[in-house]
């Protein structure tokens, strides 16, 4: 809404599907606005966070809320409409430039990815949690491959090819 790009990768974004609840489970400070919630489901208005430095880009210092966005893609344009910003994060590895990032309600999602990542915050050992999640997944749909990792060996591996090159 408003925003003139100098060129296609000037509006590139990196996007996800969250359900509600993401963010507090993953620890990213909500800014301004609100989450998901379970009523921004396919019968709602399509409805969009974005990350800090996302608003920038595209709201400059104007507050983004209620402002909309247009997802382009081939054969198709959607348009939601701002309701929240969250604080800038990495997106693949702890030592990468932060990203502009994007996030869509699952519920809201006509065209599910064939990819989906399942967080979970506990206290528990995720050892012992894993049986319990696969049989809970399997018994939706067996036919699914699982992979589970905690946060701490997702960030060693995230780490692993820098420290290897520095050795």
């Amino acid at each position: 809404e408003g925003y003139r790009s100098r060129s296609r990768m000037d509006t590139l974004i990196w996007l996800n599907r969250v359900s509600p609840g993401y963010f507090t489970t993953m620890g990213t400070p909500l800014i301004l606005g609100r989450e998901f919630a379970e009523t921004d489901n396919s019968n709602a208005p399509k409805v969009i966070v974005i990350s800090e430095g996302a608003a920038r880009r595209f709201f400059g210092l104007q507050s983004p809320l209620g402002k909309t966005l247009t997802m382009e893609n081939p054969g198709s344009k959607e348009i939601y409409q701002v309701i929240g910003v969250v604080k800038d994060n990495r997106y693949q590895r702890v030592d990468e430039e932060k990203r502009l990032t994007a996030f869509v309600g699952s519920g809201q999602d006509a065209d599910p990815n064939s990819q989906i990542d399942f967080e979970l915050r506990t206290q528990l050992p995720v050892v012992g949690l894993e049986h319990q999640a696969q049989s809970a997944i399997m018994a939706v749909n067996p036919h699914l491959s699982l992979e589970f990792r905690d946060l701490e060996t997702q960030v060693d591996e995230s780490v692993m090819q820098p420290r290897v090159v520095a050795l």
